[in-house]
């Protein structure tokens, strides 16, 4: 009864030795797996190895492109500055635009009535002309023709007021707009000024900095071609962290043998009849900010935020 509940297989002494000779064996090799990686984490470790991605290696690490904290501090304030001023005047050169073309306007609509005041003049002087004809007392003119005169010369004096009041009107807010319009051109020629010395301020530390970046990418990243306007805009665009982030990025893609394949998108750029293919990926290089780059293989055609 016993065989019959549990079968031959229980008291197979062959079966029973090769199965358990199968499970040590398997242990066996699971064990060297786990010792294994154990030895390989001690050793790294021990020699001060890592087995994360090294960013104190990428040239954007700090301490590692040749200008300390507060002097990068100092760069970004200037350059902020000197955003700023560019935002304000583009601002102000907005506000000029829509003065230029109310003024336009404003003139145009003057000139206009300005024609209208004096084909008002002529009608009344062409009346005033021929007044002492219906005046005089010993005028020729009948009934009819005197009162049709008179009430031609009522509605020409009221005419003529109503065009002297439009054009006085018109002439007013057309001087007005070229008032506005004078001070704002005088407070864009101040602000060009203080923006020409804010920018040569800048000018020097902006090209020091691209210079450096350039030398520090194009031999850390040997393998890519860089377009050379690049450096100047990264430079302006990305804090030291946010080019960390993005140097990450590159790195991964330098090391692989097809770049291409981490596009997540493709453009064309026509240029002398040549249509080019260009890759796209975006890189997340801080809260709410990508970096965006776009390529071909190992060259780089731009990078924007």
């Amino acid at each position: 009864m016993v065989v019959t509940a549990m079968g031959f297989e229980p008291f197979d002494e062959m079966s029973l030795r090769v199965g358990a000779a199968y499970d040590m064996m398997r242990g066996f090799n699971r064990m060297p797996r786990i010792l294994l990686a154990e030895l390989v984490w001690i050793i790294v470790k021990g020699y001060g190895g890592r087995f994360t991605f090294a960013t104190d290696l990428l040239p954007s690490f700090e301490g590692g492109r040749g200008y300390s904290s507060d002097e990068e501090k100092q760069y970004w304030t200037s350059l902020n500055r000197r955003k700023d001023y560019m935002s304000r005047i583009m601002q102000q050169k907005g506000e000029e635009e829509q003065l230029k073309q109310k003024f336009e306007k404003a003139t145009a609509v003057y000139n206009e009535l300005l024609e209208s005041k004096k084909q008002a003049d002529i009608v009344w002087d062409g009346l005033e002309a021929v007044k002492n004809e219906y005046t005089k007392a010993d005028s020729t003119k009948n009934k009819d023709e005197a009162k049709k005169y008179f009430a031609d010369v009522t509605k020409a004096s009221r005419d003529r007021d109503w065009a002297q009041e439009k054009l006085s009107k018109a002439e007013a807010q057309m001087d007005g707009l070229g008032n506005q319009l004078m001070q704002k051109r005088e407070l864009l020629k101040q602000m060009n000024a203080e923006f020409t010395e804010v920018r040569s301020a800048t000018d020097g530390m902006i090209a020091k900095h691209s210079r450096e970046i350039e030398l520090q990418w194009k031999a850390y990243f040997f393998r890519f071609t860089f377009d050379d306007v690049i450096f100047s805009t990264i430079i302006t665009t990305f804090t030291r962290s946010e080019l960390l982030k993005l140097e990450e990025y590159l790195k991964e893609m330098h090391d692989s043998r097809r770049p291409d394949a981490y596009g997540l998108w493709t453009e064309e750029e026509e240029q002398d009849g040549k249509v080019t293919k260009y890759n796209g990926i975006k890189c997340l290089v801080s809260p709410g900010k990508d970096a965006t780059v776009i390529y071909s293989g190992t060259y780089i055609r731009k990078i924007t935020a």
